[in-house]
């Protein structure tokens, strides 16, 4: 992978082998369980983190970039200009942790300076985290400078995450050259290029529609021929590019089928697609036929046709299709849409209800329907869960102690799931999330829990359930700083910082984008076509942990 991507596990193993082992083992054993809690408590000003600080920089720095809080972070500023490269590499890795635009003028003017290889790559990663206008302006100077692109498209990539930029707010690109790089030759460097640019909109004022048909036929990895179709959506209404997702359509299957699917759907608003469309919902596959759904809800045209899809998918055996069928009622007949919610909520189809609550809230009649059963079932946790609930947060789980942490580490746990088992092996860099993911399930609170997020292609999602165990547990720290989110990876769902601790997903393909954003709590070593195989609305069973024999 890219330089810049080892730089925070380099760091963790730095602060594992301090000095202090060399001079005093048993006192260092005591000093670092003591840092790493401070990082769990987000505990800048704590002894034993200052006397790193202090002492031995690079662990120091390491700390306080795991911590983020303003005084950490403004701390971490002044390290940028030590004379020594590893402490200017711990800095500008831990200041991308802490992701503040006020920091780029700063990052900015090391960088103008810096000669270091490790050093640069740092920086740029800490600028894409940083975000904003300047910082992005800088990155595309940077770009066309730069002999060694790849840290500074992957500092571009981290800067273009969300809202969708256009290509013509980062005009200074070289699009064509970028999207030259995605060739089965070029390994990482291609899922890099064809990852920033999905991230963006406008393609096709840049680059030749051609170009992205000639990568996916060359292209044998399918994880980045999924990111070639999605740069083949923005090309509206193009009769070649019709063509080319229609034959992929028909080629492909499974997860790469779907992003065909979705490909084709958003090019084509002929009526044929519309056909064809239909049919798949009505076709075995269910993960193409929920995509099918989907799609035909934001479509017009054969309205007879589509209700029926719509009724049909409702009857269906499979919940996920069950609640793509509502949601492509709701739009094409309102009242038996309804008529159908009420049915769900009255009979307590718990993730049925869950998953359709969203588009009820935005609607008034659904919306007096969702305050309806909250009056008359106010202590429920489904209630509580609806869209404008006023629901309390229980207070953050306390930081238990590294030592008992770490120790669960060497453990497994074994989802047993509706689809078959999943084994989960620990990431031992994320001691504290994995001490909440062990007592959790300990706890029983992942047993009868559902799958409740599953997108093709990205994750699978699960935690979801009726569990007071859940809805009491309290929220665990973020762990960011180490783990890259590839395949088969398990990593801690959030609304926000520092709010995770009940939900996990699985990635079913590399996300870049997730880094330095949601910990990796661990890897699927068993099971991960099980994984592939889970539909929205399947169940873990039930959960457990086993420990490693000693």
């Amino acid at each position: 992978m890219i330089a810049s991507l080892i730089v925070a596990p380099l760091l963790m193993i730095q602060a594992e082998q301090a000095p202090c082992y060399v001079r005093s083992p048993g006192r260092c054993d005591t000093h670092y369980q003591q840092v790493r809690e401070a990082q769990d408590r987000r505990d800048s000003a704590a002894k034993a983190v200052q006397e790193d600080i202090a002492t031995f920089p690079t662990v120091g720095l390491a700390a306080l970039g795991a911590i983020g809080d303003q005084a950490a972070c403004d701390r971490i500023v002044g390290f940028l200009g030590d004379v020594r490269p590893p402490v200017r590499l711990a800095a500008a890795s831990a200041l991308a942790l802490c992701g503040r635009q006020s920091d780029v003028p700063a990052i900015i003017e090391r960088l103008n300076g810096e000669q270091s290889g490790p050093v640069r790559a740092a920086l740029l990663e800490a600028l894409g985290f940083a975000g904003g206008e300047v910082a992005i302006a800088e990155l595309q100077n940077q770009y066309t400078a730069a002999e060694d692109k790849m840290p500074v498209l992957y500092g571009l990539l981290q800067a273009s995450v969300y809202g969708g930029p256009s290509v013509t707010d980062r005009a200074n690109l070289p699009y064509s050259e970028i999207m030259a790089l995605i060739t089965p030759d070029r390994g990482e460097e291609a899922r890099l290029a064809a990852y920033f640019l999905s991230r963006l909109t406008d393609l096709p004022s840049v680059i030749n529609g051609v170009h992205i048909r000639e990568a996916y036929t060359a292209m044998r990895d399918p994880t980045i021929k999924a990111l070639i179709l999605r740069l083949a959506r923005q090309y509206t209404e193009r009769p070649d590019m019709i063509a080319f997702a229609s034959a992929a359509l028909l080629e492909e299957g499974g997860h790469l089928g779907v992003e065909a699917l979705r490909t084709l759907a958003a090019i084509d608003p002929s009526e044929a697609t519309t056909q064809q469309l239909l049919t798949l919902a009505a076709g075995g596959d269910r993960y193409v036929a929920q995509a099918a759904l989907a799609a035909l809800a934001t479509r017009s045209g054969l309205e007879d046709e589509r209700r029926e899809a719509a009724q049909r998918a409702i009857t269906s055996d499979s919940k996920w299709i069950q609640v793509r069928g509502f949601e492509l009622l709701f739009v094409l007949d309102k009242p038996a849409a309804l008529s159908v919610a009420k049915a769900w909520l009255d009979e307590g189809r718990y993730y049925r209800s869950f998953r359709i609550a969203a588009v009820l809230a935005g609607d008034d009649e659904g919306k007096a329907l969702l305050d309806a059963y909250r009056a008359e079932n106010p202590d429920t946790v489904l209630a509580a869960e609806f869209p404008g609930a006023d629901l309390p947060q229980p207070d953050p789980r306390p930081t238990p102690p590294y030592s008992e942490a770490q120790a669960l580490t060497s453990g497994r746990v074994v989802l047993e799931t509706t689809k078959g088992e999943i084994v989960i092996a620990f990431n031992p860099r994320t001691p504290f999330a994995v001490h909440n993911f062990v007592r959790y399930v300990e706890a029983g609170g992942m047993n009868a829990s559902y799958w409740h997020r599953v997108i093709p292609g990205f994750v699978a999602q699960w935690g979801q359930s009726r569990s007071e165990v859940r809805q009491n547990w309290g929220a665990v720290r973020d762990n960011v700083q180490v783990g890259q989110h590839t395949p088969g990876t398990v990593g801690m769902a959030t609304a926000g910082k520092d709010t995770g601790g009940t939900q996990f997903f699985i990635n079913t393909t590399y996300n870049m984008h997730l880094n330095g954003r949601y910990t990796v709590v661990g890897q699927v070593i068993d099971g991960y076509d099980v994984a592939l195989a889970i539909d929205e609305g399947d169940k873990v069973i039930s959960a457990r942990f086993d420990q490693a024999p000693k």
